[in-house]
């Protein structure tokens, strides 16, 4: 881990040879030399009827008390035995490594050294930043004198849609107990926006078990839409105008005296309605135009969906964030149906696997995650509701591709990434922590085309802002057939 922020000063003395250590002059220990002086000495201080006598240490409060009397009455300490040889450092020989332990080594360093000498003026500003204490002193700004409120501004600089603005409050115990309050608000120059409202709070007659409840709503005039399925091609995007309603609630069923395991139940009242879109950067979707791709199911209608979920998941790690060893696993189902006297309903399962794996050098972890869903519909005359089919690609699965890239009925995914953490924040525990992944997943209607076809692939890097306790954010740019995607997450991910 690099303690200095210079990426270019690590790279330097990543390749630096090793020293190479020499044995002083003199005899070999345990030569032909060295033993006959040994033996000699033994025979002489051994010699029959000799007595060796000592001399008391003089007084130092005695008149006659000299240097030269106390230098000639403490006897001389014996010669120590010869010295082991030890491999490397006093011999020439070299002890073996491990098979295979170096060039693993070597490998793994050599994205961090590519991606750290990139990211080079990155850390030179982080590290005027913390020289300074901007960090602190903008804390100071958007906080409250006791710490327990946050004001966060948002500028969304990357998308189609235009720069976005906005902001976010986070207040801790609004009302004076274990509770929560996370407001957030976005607007684009295209007027898209995005409103929610987040309560959250332990109830301690229940053993501490979490009462959540939301409101969200938005208006998204630019959804991108290909189709159905991973054959759909770059040139079949049209836009959409999505509206959504949603009003939730869940509550935590397991204690949490158990932090290994989490279930939690929920409830949840959702609005949809699908239109055409528009925007400058691709057409809107025609419904009269046989090229169109296929409408989406509830496409030109106002509906209102009930559902209801639970999940239940496995986490060892050990920690939320910085993660080096663990694993997570969610199984999450939920069933929906519209009450507006159509044919729109499903039933949804997810589940997915994540292991956090270290590696030989210190800070260094491979993180690998593997999924899959599926979407059914309801009753056998239903259609499944847009909003509930499986998808891909965005800024957690397949992130060189847009939101939303691949829609179908079933799904699965895989990410393998290799992460280190590189820069440390003032001795806090905290810091930066650079990674370079590679994404696989695909889409289909049923399992048969799960597997055929072509596979969609993306790779990519990104830096990710950690804490022992939370992963704080994520900055990413992934890479594919398709081109270049730009990414920021923020919040409690993998």
């Amino acid at each position: 881990m690099i303690r200095t922020g210079l990426g270019a000063l690590w790279l330097g003395l990543w390749a630096c040879p090793a020293p190479t250590w020499a044995a002083e002059p003199g005899p070999a220990p345990g030569s032909a030399s060295d033993r006959a002086s040994i033996e000699t000495e033994t025979a002489t201080a051994a010699q029959p009827g000799s007595t060796p006598s000592f001399s008391a240490a003089p007084d130092p409060s005695s008149a006659d008390f000299s240097a030269e009397s106390s230098t000639t009455a403490v006897p001389r300490a014996p010669r120590p035995g010869p010295t082991p040889p030890v491999p490397g450092l006093n011999t020439d020989e070299r002890r073996e490594r491990a098979p295979g332990v170096e060039p693993l080594q070597l490998l793994l360093r050599l994205p961090e050294a590519f991606v750290e000498v990139a990211l080079t003026p990155l850390l030179i500003t982080v590290w005027a930043l913390e020289t300074y204490d901007v960090a602190e002193r903008v804390l100071d700004v958007i906080t409250n004198p006791e710490r327990t409120a946050v004001f966060l501004p948002i500028i969304q600089p990357f998308g189609d849609s235009g720069i976005g603005f906005g902001g976010l409050l986070a207040w801790n115990a609004p009302l004076g107990g274990p509770d929560r309050l996370v407001l957030l608000a976005l607007a684009d120059l295209n007027e898209d926006w995005t409103v929610s409202v987040d309560f959250g709070r332990r109830l301690p007659f229940v053993s501490g078990r979490e009462l959540s409840t939301g409101v969200s709503a938005s208006v998204d005039n630019d959804t991108r839409y290909y189709g159905f399925g991973s054959e759909s091609r770059e040139g079949d995007l049209r836009l959409l105008r999505r509206e959504t309603i949603d009003l939730t609630t869940s509550i935590t069923l397991i204690s949490p005296a158990a932090p290994v395991l989490r279930a939690e139940a929920g409830l949840a009242y959702r609005r949809r309605a699908l239109e055409v879109g528009s925007g400058g950067f691709a057409p809107p979707i025609d419904p009269d135009a046989p090229s169109d791709p296929e409408l989406p199911p509830g496409f030109g209608l106002r509906l209102d969906y009930p559902e209801a979920s639970a999940e239940f998941g496995v986490d060892t790690r050990d920690s939320f964030g910085l993660t080096s060893r663990g694993i997570v696993w969610n199984l999450a189902a939920a069933i929906t149906h519209e009450i507006n006297g159509g044919d729109l309903g499903g039933i949804r399962s997810i589940t997915e696997v994540a292991a956090f794996v270290p590696l030989l050098p210190r800070d260094r972890t491979l993180f690998v995650r593997l999924g899959a869903g599926a979407s059914f519909p309801f009753r056998p005359e239903d259609s499944v509701p847009y909003h509930f089919l499986m998808r891909l690609g965005g800024n957690n699965t397949l992130r060189g591709y847009n939101d939303e890239r691949f829609v179908d009925e079933l799904a699965w995914w895989g990410t393998v990434e290799y992460r280190w953490f590189f820069y440390e924040w003032a001795g806090t525990g905290g810091g930066l922590v650079s990674t370079v992944f590679f994404d696989v997943g695909q889409v289909g209607r049923d399992v048969d085309d799960l597997f055929e076809g072509n596979l969609p692939w993306s790779t990519g890097f990104s830096i990710r802002v950690e804490q022992s306790l939370i992963m704080l954010g994520r900055l990413q740019v992934g890479f594919s057939p398709e081109g270049v995607q730009v990414s920021f997450a923020i919040g409690d991910l993998l």
